[in-house]
């Protein structure tokens, strides 16, 4: 095991001091300390707080030996003091295998045992040498992945080869790449599941999320996160503040749909903001606008269930709207509860009724965003948004906003917690895909973590 009480850091920088080194021995032990000398016991700490430093105290320097040297104190500490059951991970103690759920075709799911993806010989990494191995922990589940099991396609996303599922993961990384030095081992991180190119011409202007040669976990030909162990690319991995749970940061995922749907309707504080669809992603829309300062949120569906869940995290006003309902009937009833025509309407279901609604709901000069997958073509009322002058935009996921949304988490703007109704250990995932199906709760996660002596490892 990697003794981490013995390293050392620039003794003569203002912010380095020293740790009580007798308390950390009462607390861990000889077996974990040895003999260390005292001296050889140090960690960066705050001008003037006792408590170590965090993720946005060593990004706040702008010279970047001093942030490592922050940033390796810090991920220390969070190893062996918040959470110990996050140990450094030696090949010799992990599994022969990595339990997968893996989708073979329509309706056929199956637990398969792959291989890990690790270190080969010599330390030289089979994965790029910018990315990191990762021990999930908690993956959510998403009305995707169920659409990819049922139908084997979204749009003209079609399944063609075995695919692991799963895309809103969380976990504690396992191994580095040789060019990694924003993370460490034994880091609980979130992750976002891009893999864009990186060199065209979206990319280099922070468009990531429309990237040509994207690959997005789940998504084919792209495998997922329900396994035991994955690899990801270093950016797209975010230290998960300490008071999260492994839950919320899966849960971020969802978020920064949720966050850039309102993003790209340009929502302010004091709008008016129509949500169509109270699905999972219609929930998160509405968390993340009440976080962004709308000021009524009006929420439409064809599930009185979905409506009644949906006011109790923030919907203002909800409408049961049936699916053979003109939408111009449905728009005149929003904005007599709404007393006002929404400034900014977001449509979450991916129906035609969904989107015909938002158009005939929105005030001239409004914006109505896309967000829902839907049908390829669906039949809109272009010429009433034309005349009204509205701004119809798509959102593809997301981009640049992770490290936010998980901000937001952190400081208590965003409830994730209460959206969580199911967990399914990974041997049970079936049950959990089966409870998403049925809808049987409102946001189900999948544990991967391997349960030893009633602890997760």
């Amino acid at each position: 095991m990697i003794l981490w009480f013995s390293l050392k850091l620039d003794k003569h920088h203002k912010e380095v001091s020293m740790i009580n080194a007798r308390t950390i021995k009462k607390i861990y032990g000889n077996s974990l300390v040895g003999n260390t000398p005292y001296s050889d016991i140090m960690l960066v700490r705050r001008k003037d707080e006792s408590k170590p430093i965090g993720l946005t105290d060593y990004k706040s320097t702008t010279d970047m030996a001093v942030a490592r040297k922050r940033q390796r104190a810090a991920s220390y500490y969070n190893l062996v003091s918040r959470d110990r059951s996050v140990t450094v991970s030696d090949s010799a103690e992990m599994a022969d295998t990595n339990l997968s759920l893996v989708l073979h075709g329509t309706n056929d799911l199956r637990l398969e045992e792959r291989p890990i993806p690790e270190s080969g010989p010599e330390g030289i990494f089979r994965f790029s040498l910018s990315e990191v191995q990762i021990s999930i922990r908690s993956v959510g589940l998403c009305g995707s992945d169920v659409s990819y099991w049922q139908k084997g396609r979204i749009g003209s996303l079609v399944v063609t080869k075995h695919m692991v599922l799963g895309h809103e993961p969380s976990g504690v990384v396992t191994k580095l790449g040789s060019r990694v030095n924003n993370l460490m081992v034994g880091d609980r991180v979130a992750v976002e599941p891009n893999r864009p190119c990186g060199t065209c011409y979206y990319c280099k202007r922070g468009r990531y999320n429309i990237c040509a040669d994207l690959h997005y976990l789940a998504t084919p030909p792209q495998d997922g996160c329900i396994t035991r162990y994955f690899c990801h690319p270093a950016r797209f991995v975010y230290w998960l503040p300490d008071n999260l749970s492994f839950d919320e940061g899966a849960l971020a995922q969802p978020l920064a749909l949720g966050f850039y749907g309102c993003e790209r309707g340009g929502l302010k504080v004091g709008h008016y903001l129509l949500v169509t669809g109270a699905g999972p992603m219609g929930m998160s829309t509405v968390l993340a606008a009440k976080a962004s300062g709308a000021c009524k949120i009006c929420v439409t569906d064809i599930i009185e269930s979905r409506l009644d869940f949906i006011r109790k995290i923030g919907a203002d006003v909800t409408v049961l709207a049936p699916e053979d309902e003109d939408p111009e009937v449905t728009a005149k009833r929003i904005v007599e509860l709404m007393e006002k025509e929404p400034d900014v309407s977001i449509e979450c279901s991916g129906s035609e009724s969904g989107i015909n609604t938002a158009v005939h709901s929105t005030r001239p000069t409004g914006t109505v965003v896309q967000v829902g997958i839907g049908r390829i073509s669906t039949q809109i009322p272009l010429t009433m948004g034309t005349l009204r002058e509205l701004n119809i935009v798509g959102s593809s996921r997301f981009a640049n906003n992770y490290e936010t949304v998980l901000e937001a988490i952190s400081i208590g703007r965003v409830n994730v917690k209460q959206l969580v109704t199911h967990r399914f250990p990974l041997e049970e995932s079936l049950k959990a895909y089966t409870a998403t199906l049925n809808r049987e709760g409102v946001k189900v996660i999948v544990d991967c973590s391997r349960q030893e002596n009633g602890k997760s490892t």
